[in-house]
């Protein structure tokens, strides 16, 4: 997928305010265990892992939503492909209708082709 312009701030605010939050939420959690006695290696190794887990948390969406983005652009990728053919082949059938001299036939398929534009 393509980069595109401006959509760079939105992602970045969203990042800086999960960590943020995160941050926040380690240090309250270290200050809660320091006061019922918890060691000082103990509170780091816990709220390390907490935000670790939080990060590789955002991680897997991240990839996975990458991943479906990608998906859908391949899809509509064949869409549109399939339906360049589909018009090819509508736009020899309303020549072919419009050459054997059937008029009606022609204007049918002269409206599907348009539908489909």
């Amino acid at each position: 997928m393509r980069h595109k312009p401006g959509r760079s701030w939105p992602r970045l605010m969203s990042c800086v305010t999960a960590a943020v939050i995160v941050g926040l939420g380690c240090a309250e959690l270290q200050h809660w265990l320091a006061r019922h006695g918890v060691e000082a290696a103990v509170r780091l190794l816990f709220s390390d892992g907490i935000a670790g887990i939080f990060a590789g948390a955002w991680f897997w969406q991240w990839r996975m939503r990458r991943r479906e983005n990608r998906a859908l652009q391949n899809r509509l990728s064949n869409i549109a492909e399939a339906n360049q053919h589909v018009r090819n082949a509508l736009a020899v059938v309303a020549f072919y209708g419009s050459y054997v001299g059937n008029q009606y036939a022609a204007l049918v398929v002269q409206k599907a082709i348009e539908r489909l534009s």
